[in-house]
């Protein structure tokens, strides 16, 4: 599969393409990787149950929504296949499981009910190795399916309240909702195991989402028709390497925000954290049921952010930083320690380093000029 995806794409759209069907991101440079990760789309590209929806997406869509045993007896072996190709993570047997489970309750006349499936699948996950409720991709994908099943159903019906809505205000509230209550009970984790809140998750979801389903189901047929006649995938796969350039600007455009993406190397971020989780739930329990208390609470968590990133401003800003690399003579070290020494998506570091004139002509040091760097002293 990664051999065709190759030969009808080109760069980064080959390597956002066989990311997308296989989970296999090492194709993609540093600058697409980092854009992808400070934008909160990272998970486009993690093999997981949004996957498994887009192939049972496809698979709908050729047999149709009422014909349930066919769709059955064609989806069940096409997702372990994929779940197989895939590696099959937690992420991606939890779905597996859940869209069997939903799959076959009709079949055996029985209503299915996701908060029961879920519960399934962890069961049957840690049945067979109880060790994977170490996972951080486990925990991720529960967390996620749990936010979505519990939450957005109430986001979307506050959003939305009583009063008749449009299909693209339904589509929008639908989006937007998805992308909370999945953020949900997954910040928490990454603020654990990541150190990073990336405030601007909502809005790079609500832009970028459809399109990545669209290059799944569209480049997954491109690939499938190349294995016919490439001219035929050629042409399909136009609409799908649009749609990835389309999704990689964004990310680009979007990590270049100020303040995209906060980081708990500022101490009072965990405060703000807990600060705003009690919030909101103090607003949910409180009556009456109105829409205006989630307004103040959201203005209330608005107010205490700032005055968080004000507080912590001092400890990214004083003193200076000395960065000290082996140069071997290829760069390496270089590149690792740009990616070490410039989060957050910045663009043009300045001052980093205060040392003598640059006077080496060695890949690294240009590297290094190269992400900003005005000065550098060669060991």
């Amino acid at each position: 599969m990664q051999n065709r995806v190759t030969a009808l794409f080109d760069g980064d759209e080959a390597a956002f393409l066989s990311a997308i069907l296989t989970g296999d991101t090492s194709g993609l440079s540093e600058e697409a990787r980092s854009d992808l990760s400070e934008a909160g789309l990272s998970h486009i590209l993690a093999v997981s149950g949004l996957h498994c929806g887009f192939l049972m997406t496809l698979i709908l869509l050729l047999t149709g929504r009422h014909r349930h045993r066919l769709a059955a007896a064609l989806a069940l072996p096409v997702l372990m296949f994929y779940t197989l190709l895939t590696g099959a993570s937690p992420s991606v047997v939890r779905a597996c499981i859940m869209v069997v489970f939903v799959l076959a309750a009709p079949l055996f006349q029985r209503d299915s009910d996701p908060p029961t499936t879920l519960s399934a699948a962890l069961f049957l996950i840690l049945l067979a190795n109880p060790f994977a409720a170490a996972s951080i991709s486990l925990q991720l994908s529960f967390g996620a399916m749990a936010g979505l099943l519990w939450l957005t159903p109430k986001l979307q019906d506050l959003l939305l309240g009583e009063r008749p809505s449009g299909k693209v205000c339904r589509l929008l509230v639908s989006s937007l909702s998805a992308t909370v209550g999945a953020m949900a009970f997954t910040v928490p984790l990454c603020a654990v195991y990541f150190g990073s809140l990336v405030l601007i998750s909502p809005v790079s979801n609500l832009l970028c989402l459809t399109a990545s389903s669209l290059v799944f189901t569209l480049g997954l047929g491109a690939v499938l028709a190349s294995f016919l006649w490439v001219p035929l995938g050629t042409v399909i796969g136009f609409v799908p390497a649009l749609l990835t350039r389309y999704i990689l600007w964004i990310s680009g455009v979007l990590a270049s925000v100020p303040h995209h993406a906060l980081y708990f190397t500022n101490p009072y971020l965990k405060y703000w954290l807990v600060f705003l989780y009690v919030l909101f739930a103090a607003a949910f329990f409180l009556r009456p049921k109105a829409r205006r208390k989630y307004a103040v609470a959201g203005v209330l968590a608005a107010v205490s952010l700032a005055v968080t990133v004000r507080l912590g401003a001092p400890h990214y800003t004083r003193g200076g930083l000395d960065a000290y690399v082996l140069d071997v003579g290829q760069g390496r070290r270089a590149a690792d320690l740009r990616r070490e020494i410039c989060p957050g998506g910045l663009r043009q570091p300045q001052q980093l380093v205060r040392r003598r004139r640059h006077r080496g002509g060695s890949p690294g040091h240009h590297g290094l000029r190269d992400a900003g760097l005005s000065d550098s002293d060669p060991l």
